[in-house]
């Protein structure tokens, strides 16, 4: 009953938290995003008017919207604010925009506010030169870095539509999320380029990406297009590199659920990141096209996201291996889908080993609320340890309720915004378990198994010796022990662990000459030397 209880009251300790960080955005619901973006070759500065289309939650007095203002450095400079058309008295500093209403809002009623303005972004959409020399605009919003150069309510938790309306030297092309509306020469100079998605999508995940490009059609998958752009320099290797998508697309389906946007476009880009999972327009590292497919599994990662994390998308920032866990052990997956199991266990070995060193860094919880500095999230605990503890999840409930709570889960939260609890709720209805002392003790606590064994054998009876030396309390887990006999026979026993120290006691008829914990890659540890 403790157990239970500590858990539901860390729940409410979270969902508190994130309550009280998302209170500005409790008054107002964004519902469309509208961006007309002036860009040239002549300066780094932006031209912008955008529509955003909000409906009131509360009675309030003034919209605040994320824009850094301009400094020194950089930044934008609003000119004006329209309020349903009219002058709209407005306060611009730091990062935020404050825009007085002419009068109370009315709760549910729409309006839609114009901000006029222009500046050199210092971050978010990144201008510069490409591997090959050349003058380049791409997005780069993850993770709260779209307030850059874009007025925005600049959080997972506010969802909206978006369209790009982009006038920008006729020499080069546009991608951005959703489909194309137009495309138009306005003059021998200038083109106009009009992309839009009808699917509420996080601000993380909106973009834009100007450049010159090879393009492709790979194929089709389902109704589906699934499309390469890349630098026309390395077009080979790019169209090569990126054909292992629809394979991958196909794949994800089949597991997770119906794709949920009009089109896949994977883009060869200038983002920090190894890839950015920008909804239906992956933008990756320019770097990493090689014409070999190395980076296969990238491609599995970022294409993941489109469910987790960008359709299915945490309501807080604390929670974000909802997004990145979900999408490393499905890269995982994929390797095991391709019948490659011997590169699955390399890669799960690989992810332990990783988050492991990371812990004698930070000793910190997956859902980590202690995180100010949102960059810093994306570490190890997010990614690599929540994709091992949504390993070990699927070995304690079995590959059908696994598999088939990852379905429903998707299929209840997609478009939407979740949290931890939503998924433990899910996943334990579909296995009829409870796991709530699994996702207290994975989740919600710092740490993991550090285990030292020792054995011996008297005649007919191994003896095995197990005890927990991590500094934190001890964990409860179940563990395969593998005895080698002197025939070569090998056995396994399963045994679980719930103690510091824990005696296990095994009848076996021939001498035991070697004894491995974890044969078979299911368990998060560490052994202790």
């Amino acid at each position: 009953m403790m157990r239970v209880l500590l858990l539901t009251l860390s729940i409410i300790s979270f969902v508190c938290s994130g309550q009280i960080h998302q209170k500005r955005w409790d008054e107002i619901d964004v519902q469309h995003y509208k961006f007309q973006l002036e860009l040239s070759d002549v300066s780094n500065e932006i031209k912008g008017n955008a529509e955003v289309k909000i409906r009131f939650k509360k009675s309030i007095d003034q919209v605040i919207l994320d824009l850094v203002s301009k400094t020194e450095m950089g930044g934008m400079l609003v000119s004006q604010v329209l309020f349903n058309g009219q002058k709209a008295p407005f306060e611009h500093t730091g990062a935020k925009l404050k825009i007085q209403l002419p009068d109370n809002s009315q709760i549910n009623s729409e309006a839609t506010l114009s901000i006029i303005y222009s500046g050199v972004p210092v971050d978010g959409l990144i201008i510069s030169k490409n591997l090959f020399g050349n003058r380049t605009f791409f997005g780069d919003n993850y993770p709260d870095r779209a307030q850059n150069w874009l007025p925005v309510v600049d959080h997972p938790s506010d969802k909206a539509t978006v369209e790009f309306l982009i006038i920008a030297p006729n020499h080069y092309q546009v991608i951005s999320n959703g489909i194309q509306i137009e495309e138009t020469d306005l003059s021998d100079d200038l083109k106009f380029t009009h992309w839009s998605d009808g699917v509420e999508l996080p601000t993380k995940e909106i973009t834009i990406g100007v450049s010159n490009f090879a393009t492709q059609l790979v194929e089709n998958v389902g109704g589906i297009p699934v499309y390469t752009w890349v630098y026309p320099e390395n077009r080979v290797e790019g169209f090569y590199d990126f054909s292992i998508a629809p394979s991958i697309l196909k794949y994800l389906i089949e597991k997770i659920g119906d794709y949920p946007y009009d089109k896949l476009a994977n883009v060869q880009s200038r983002t920090r990141f190894g890839g950015a999972e920008n909804a239906n327009t992956i933008f990756y590292n320019e770097k990493i096209i090689s014409g070999t497919q190395a980076s296969e599994f990238t491609v599995a990662h970022e294409i993941a996201h489109q469910w987790f994390g960008n359709s299915v998308t945490e309501a807080n920032w604390h929670h974000v291996w909802l997004s990145e866990g979900f999408a490393t052990y499905f890269e995982n997956l994929w390797a095991q889908h391709t019948e490659r199991e011997d590169i699955f266990r390399m890669k799960m070995i690989e992810d332990r080993v990783k988050l492991i060193k990371y812990s004698k860094i930070k000793l910190a919880p997956i859902v980590d609320t202690s995180v100010v500095d949102y960059m810093k999230i994306l570490n190890p605990n997010t990614y690599e340890k929540a994709a091992w503890v949504l390993h070990m999840l699927r070995d304690s409930i079995g590959d059908d309720a696994f598999f088939s709570g990852i379905r429903q889960y998707y299929d209840e939260y997609k478009f939407s915004n979740v949290l931890t609890e939503d998924f433990m709720k899910v996943m334990e209805r579909v296995s009829g378990i409870s796991l709530e002392s699994f996702f207290d003790q994975w989740f919600y606590k710092s740490g993991h198994p550090i285990l030292s064994i020792s054995t011996a054998q008297k005649k007919s009876m191994l003896v095995i010796n197990i005890e927990q030396k991590q500094t934190t309390e001890a964990f409860e887990f179940p563990l395969e022990i593998e005895l080698e006999v002197e025939s070569g026979l090998k056995v396994i026993k399963k045994v679980i662990v719930k103690q510091n120290k824990e005696t296990y006691k095994f009848e076996i008829d021939s001498k035991v000459i070697g004894v491995t914990l974890d044969p078979d890659i299911k368990l998060l540890f560490e052994s202790f030397n």
